[in-house]
C-alpha cells in the first residue's frame, strides 16, 4: 500500500512535468510485482493501445483500484510534495477546503528534531496578485534555526473583505492543530509580511489575539497599508512623487478588496483595518509585539501608515508592545530594506519573541488595576490605585480619539469642568504596565 501510495504522489506532483499532457496523465500505470500484474487506466482516445488483464487477476484489479481510490482521497496533504516522515519541507499543503487557493509551503531548517518556532510568511501583491513562491529571508530563517511556512490566501480577484481574514484564521488554525506532524511549536509562532502581506501580518497578530486557538506571538509588518481611507493623504504627507494612482479612487486595489470606493467609504476602510481591531480590543488581550519597518521614499505606501498603527498600540496597550523603526532611505521593498542589517533587525526580534523564556509576555504585568469613578458632587474623577500611584501617568481621550487631559497621577481627583460624554481613561505605570477603562461622564 504504501509503494501505491508513492506512485500516486508521484504522478499528482508531477503533472505539470509531463508537457501538459493529460492523456499521459490520466493513464498512470502501477506495476506490482508480487503478483506479476499491470494496472493501467487508459484515457478514451488512446484508442490504438491495447490492454488485456488476464482472468485470472480481475478480482485483484478490482481490489487494487479499490485501494487506489481510498489511498488518493486519504493522502491528499502528502501526495502534495511527495514528502514522507523523514521531509524537512511540505509543498502545496491544503489548510482550508474553502477554496484552492488556500496552501501552504512549510520549510524547516536542515539540522534539529524541533518542534521549531515559526515564522509565517505572507505575500504582497496589492490584494490582487502574488504568491507564496519565494518566501522572504527563507535561508536566513531557516539557518536562525526558524521553521518558515509560506501562505497562499484569495486575493481580491475571486473574494472580498474578509475572505482573506478567514483564510487567516484557517492557516493558524491548521498549524497549530497540525504542528506535532510537521514538528512546529504551536506556542511559538510569529508572522512577517510586506504591502498588502504587511497588512494581513498585522491582523494575524491583532485581529486573532482574542481565541487561543489562532494567538500568535509576535509579528513583522514592512511598509503596510493601514487604513485605506487615508493613504492618500498619507503619501502627500510623505512628500514622495506617488508612483501609483490614488488609493481612494473606485479603481484602486483597496476598493477593489473591499468591494466599495475607497474615498466613500470610511467605516468600511476602519472596519478592514488593523487598527480597529486594537481599539476595540480588551487591554487585558495577550496582543503579540509588534515590529513595524517603513521607508521614507516609498512611493506606494506613506510611512504614517505604520506611524498610524504604532500609535494605536501603543496608546491602548503602552509603548512595551510595539517598535517601529524608520527607514530613512527605504523604498517600497528597494533601498534600506536591501540591506543586511535590516534582515538581522527582524530575525533579532523574532528570536527575542520566539525563542527567549523571558521576553515573551503576552499578560498585563498590571496586576493590581486602577478604579476610576466619576463624582458629579465635584465635577473630578476619583482614582483608586492599589500600588504604584505615585509612579502612574494618565490620559482622557474622547471618542474622536483626542487627548483632552493628561498629566501625573499625583492626587486621588482629578478636576473635568464641564466635560460630558463617553471617554477612554489610560493609565501607565514607569515599567510600562497598561490599563484602559471606558468611562461615562454625564
Amino acid at each position: 500500500m504504501r509503494f501505491l501510495q508513492n506512485e500516486l504522489c508521484f504522478l499528482i506532483s508531477n503533472r505539470k512535468s509531463f508537457n501538459s499532457n493529460w492523456n499521459y496523465y490520466n493513464s498512470p500505470i502501477f506495476s506490482i510485482s508480487n503478483f506479476n500484474l499491470s494496472i493501467i487506466f487508459a484515457f478514451r482516445n488512446q484508442t490504438k493501445t491495447n490492454y488485456i488483464f488476464s482472468n485470472k487477476f480481475q478480482i485483484m484489479k478490482k481490489i487494487l483500484i479499490a485501494a487506489i481510490l481510498v489511498i488518493s482521497i486519504f493522502t491528499q496533504t502528502a501526495c502534495a510534495d511527495n514528502s514522507d516522515s523523514n521531509s524537512r519541507s511540505w509543498t502545496n499543503v491544503s489548510y482550508s477546503s474553502v477554496s484552492s487557493t488556500c496552501k501552504l509551503d512549510i520549510f524547516l531548517p536542515s539540522t534539529g528534531e524541533g518542534p521549531f518556532p515559526v515564522v509565517i510568511w505572507i505575500h504582497g501583491g496589492a490584494f490582487k496578485m502574488g504568491d507564496k513562491s519565494n518566501p522572504q529571508s527563507l535561508t536566513a530563517l531557516n539557518n536562525a534555526g526558524f521553521a518558515v511556512v509560506s501562505i497562499d490566501y484569495r486575493l481580491s480577484g475571486e473574494a472580498k473583505w474578509p475572505a482573506q481574514l478567514n483564510d487567516l484564521k484557517a492557516c493558524v488554525k491548521f498549524l497549530k492543530t497540525n504542528a506535532s506532524t510537521y514538528s512546529l511549536n504551536p506556542d511559538k509562532m510569529a508572522s512577517w509580511g510586506a504591502s498588502a502581506g504587511a497588512h494581513l501580518s498585522c491582523m494575524m497578530g491583532a485581529a486573532l489575539a482574542s481565541d487561543p486557538a489562532t494567538r500568535i506571538q509576535a509579528t513583522v509588518s514592512w511598509f503596510p497599508p493601514m487604513h485605506f481611507y487615508y493613504m492618500d493623504a498619507d503619501i502627500a504627507l510623505a512628500g514622495t512623487s506617488r508612483c501609483t494612482g490614488a488609493n481612494g479612487d473606485a479603481s484602486s486595489p483597496e476598493s477593489a478588496l473591499l468591494g466599495v470606493t475607497v474615498s466613500q467609504n470610511e467605516a468600511a476602510c476602519y472596519a478592514a483595518s488593523p487598527i480597529s481591531f486594537v481599539d476595540t480590543m480588551n487591554v487585558a488581550t495577550p496582543l503579540p509585539n509588534f515590529l513595524l519597518m517603513h521607508g521614507g521614499k516609498d512611493c506606494n505606501i506613506g510611512a504614517n501608515q505604520s506611524v498610524r498603527f504604532n500609535t494605536a498600540i501603543t496608546n491602548r496597550f503602552g509603548s512595551g508592545k510595539s517598535q517601529y523603526v524608520f527607514l530613512a532611505n527605504g523604498t517600497h521593498g528597494g533601498g534600506d530594506f536591501t540591506l543586511s542589517s535590516t534582515e538581522t533587525t527582524v530575525i533579532n526580534f523574532l528570536k527575542a519573541q520566539l525563542m527567549s523564556t523571558t521576553a515573551v509576555n503576552n499578560t498585563s504585568k498590571m496586576a493590581n488595576k486602577p478604579s476610576v469613578n466619576y463624582n458629579s458632587s465635584n465635577k473630578s474623577l476619583t482614582v483608586t490605585f492599589l500600588e504604584n500611584e505615585n509612579q502612574a501617568v494618565y490620559q482622557l481621550f474622547n471618542s474622536s480619539g483626542t487627548i483632552v487631559k493628561q498629566g501625573n497621577l499625583t492626587s486621588a481627583a482629578i478636576p473635568v469642568g464641564e466635560l460630558r460624554g463617553i471617554y477612554l481613561f489610560k493609565t501607565q505605570t514607569k515599567d510600562q504596565s497598561t490599563n484602559i477603562q471606558k468611562l461615562v461622564i454625564m
